[in-house]
């Protein structure tokens, strides 16, 4: 039952979700007016446009509907307007390392090898304390990653650990 009056927290999440929703049909918009290259490959370049655009104004028009029927959102663990005490220096230099280290290896050591650094230093700065369940699934990761941008996707990432000097990959004589 859509309810008669609207609180300002209500208004305020129409106002967001109608801006997802208008996202979304640009999005769609774009992918459609995207030029398609004539090679031949599996996927279709159009395809994570509409699978983005499709998220972006089907689950808007979802949390229309449900604030229009009083499900609002509800906040989690800090109130707004209050403000944390302390600041997590720790957490933020892993993160920034993280993230420095796969900007400077990622040439070098490749993507498998970098992205695993960088995953497992982002969710151990989040808070992650599993080390070796977090290990796995960052190599995991890593490595779906590198196979569906590579294999599914055509998308070259690099391999690393390239010491042949003077070689070129793609040369059909080498």
């Amino acid at each position: 039952m859509i309810r008669p009056g609207l609180t300002s927290a209500a208004k305020g999440e129409l106002v967001f979700t109608s801006f997802l929703f208008l996202a979304g049909v640009v999005v769609l918009t774009d992918t459609l007016l995207l030029v398609e290259p004539s090679s031949e490959s599996y996927v279709s370049p159009k395809i994570f446009g509409f699978v983005v655009g499709l998220m972006l104004t089907v689950l808007p028009l979802l949390q229309i509907v449900q604030v229009l029927r009083g499900n609002l959102g509800v906040p989690e663990g800090i109130e707004g307007g209050e403000i944390s005490k302390t600041t997590n220096w720790a957490s933020l230099a892993i993160a920034l390392a993280a993230l420095v280290f796969y900007t400077i290896f990622v040439q070098v050591l490749g993507f498998i090898v970098s992205a695993s650094v960088l995953f497992f230093g982002l969710a151990f700065a989040l808070g992650a304390k599993k080390l070796i369940r977090l290990g796995i699934i960052s190599v995991a990761l890593s490595l779906i990653l590198f196979f569906s941008f590579t294999e599914l996707l055509l998308v070259p990432l690099p391999v690393g650990f390239d010491f042949i000097t003077g070689v070129d990959p793609t040369d059909a004589e080498w």
